[in-house]
């Protein structure tokens, strides 16, 4: 299995251009540096493991070029009053949007991975946007706890975007993030 650099990020995202390809030019020369400790923490550690692990993150955050969640505002929120995500207290669902690479949501799910990886997230939940570090730790710990190493044993990418995702959303993109990171990791 190859080393994990800049070239092989570029290898499986969209390229993109403007702020978008800033961002994502910035969020990966950072994440090599980081890799290396989050995927032996949370025992990614296999060719295929790191290759579903890889390939979900660069879905959930739009090729490596973002962090926090896109189009989500503070007038118009699905998220808004969503007991179930804890959102209890007005401007929650904007607040505790979408953030890191996994796209945490929900006061309740800040609270969660803040007191798990010892930050204050429901006081500084940019934390998991401006963070490379912390938002690659949520994503280990969202992993493990998922149990997504198991099925990325089985190699059954359908199972993982389900625990991730909730559904079948943005399958296509993911299978083909896949399928460049297991050439680009050969």
């Amino acid at each position: 299995m190859k080393k994990i650099d800049s070239r092989v990020l570029y290898a499986i995202s969209y390229h993109f251009r403007g702020v978008k390809g800033r961002n994502q030019a910035k969020i990966i020369q950072l994440m090599p540096q980081y890799l290396p400790t989050v995927l032996a923490k949370y025992q990614i550690n296999t060719y295929l493991r790191v290759c579903h692990f890889l390939a979900q993150l660069c879905k959930e955050s739009k090729g490596f070029s973002s962090l926090t969640e896109q189009g989500i505002n503070p007038n118009h929120n699905a998220y808004e009053g969503n007991k179930q995500l804890g959102n209890t207290e007005r401007g929650d669902g904007y607040l505790y949007r979408g953030r890191g690479f996994i796209q945490i949501t929900g006061r309740y799910n800040y609270n969660k991975v803040g007191g798990n990886l010892h930050k204050d997230l429901i006081h500084h939940p940019e934390l998991l946007s401006s963070d490379i570090l912390l938002a690659l730790e949520s994503a280990g710990l969202f992993w493990i706890q998922h149990g997504l190493n198991k099925l990325a044993d089985k190699d059954d990418i359908v199972s993982i975007t389900h625990r991730i995702n909730g559904g079948e959303n943005g399958l296509p993109d993911r299978r083909i993030f896949l399928d460049r990171i297991k050439a680009a990791m050969l």
